[in-house]
């Protein structure tokens, strides 16, 4: 249940489930050396940040999986279009 409900919270708010990540795990200190990527990722493209944080935890480095590029891709993406649909004036 706790996952599922993570899940649905990383997909509707990643900011939310990034602050989640970094206050009750230790994983931004496992995946990157510095926390300037992080923090960038966090201001720009959360979705990104989300994805590459937990397919590098679990699925292993991008280089070595074609599954977690596929899935940041597509994060980043999702991110894209956020910032598409924001910046499109209302009619």
């Amino acid at each position: 249940m706790g996952c599922c409900l993570f899940a649905i919270i990383g997909a509707i708010w990643p900011r939310l489930a990034l602050i989640f990540i970094y206050l009750f795990t230790t994983l931004p200190q496992l995946v990157f050396k510095t926390t300037l990527w992080p923090l960038l990722g966090f201001l720009f493209v959360p979705t990104t940040t989300l994805a590459y944080e937990l397919c590098v935890h679990y699925l292993g480095r991008l280089e070595d999986n074609l599954w977690s590029l596929l899935i940041v891709l597509l994060a980043f993406l999702h991110d894209l279009t956020q910032l598409g649909l924001a910046r499109r004036p209302a009619r």
